[in-house]
């Protein structure tokens, strides 16, 4: 509890980041519960030659569910950019928005250098 209690206050505090997180969640549960955007996302990737992984949705009792929701999302972002550019049923993330996903999950993973 103390660990999503100060997880949280660092959030808040971090300009931007309440915001970026909002519309990762929104990104991650339109293809979640959408079958047809499911599909297409799919299809993207298999198109793309990309694994094909699922989403992960963020859930306030787990207190590390939005690392593994944004760093999820960073393995889709090729497939969900393009997605989003072609159909453009939900608002994609910023190039300046991206950004401090990518850093703050390999900050976060303990990986000073690397990509995810």
């Amino acid at each position: 509890m103390i660990c999503q209690l100060a997880i949280a206050d660092a959030i808040s505090a971090s300009d931007g980041m309440e915001n970026m997180l909002g519309k990762c969640k929104h990104i991650v549960t339109h293809y979640h519960h959408s079958c047809v955007a499911s599909e297409r996302i799919n299809g993207r990737q298999r198109a793309m030659k990309q694994a094909e992984y699922d989403f992960v949705m963020s859930c306030t009792t787990s207190w590390n569910s939005q690392y593994a929701m944004v760093r999820r999302l960073l393995l889709l972002k090729e497939s969900v950019c393009a997605d989003i550019a072609a159909v453009g049923d939900v608002e994609n993330l910023t190039t300046a928005e991206w950004k401090p996903a990518e850093v703050c999950t390999i900050r976060t993973s303990g990986r000073s250098n690397g990509s995810i």
